[in-house]
């Protein structure tokens, strides 16, 4: 790769860094029911996915995240990817995240991180839609 690109890469990943539009708040948080946590094996990155749903549509999805640049970006991508998206819709695959911000092969924790918090988030907001629906005699 000539060393151009890997300034542009960069570029990008710095771009979506500085922005992170999709972090997490104060305001959101208590709008969010259902929360989703992934830590790495060490418990050096974390990262928290918060998801409103309405009618079975992912509304709001937000992140708080403690790691390096590209798990932050990855959460904030993946939160921006997310939004307005059924909440039974399968989530990118970590390849997509990575193509999506150009992160090198050794980022790929990154990526699977976002998942795996993100999966957490849609699987308890699954187990509450499933307890409403249970009819009670």
């Amino acid at each position: 790769m000539p060393p151009h690109a890997t300034v542009s890469l960069m570029d990008g990943l710095r771009a979506r860094f500085d922005a992170l539009r999709w972090a997490a708040d104060d305001r959101i948080a208590h709008r969010a029911r259902f929360v989703g946590q992934a830590t790495t094996p060490a418990g050096d990155d974390r990262v928290e996915i918060w998801l409103a749903v309405v009618d079975g549509r992912i509304e709001t999805a937000r992140f708080r995240a403690h790691g390096g640049p590209a798990v932050l970006c990855a959460a904030d991508w993946l939160c921006e990817y997310c939004e307005g998206r059924e909440l039974a819709a399968a989530p990118p695959v970590p390849a997509e995240i990575m193509k999506a911000l150009a992160l090198p092969r050794v980022q790929m924790p990154a990526a699977l991180l976002a998942v795996d918090a993100l999966d957490a988030a849609r699987q308890h907001a699954m187990e509450h839609q499933t307890s409403r629906t249970v009819s009670r005699v």
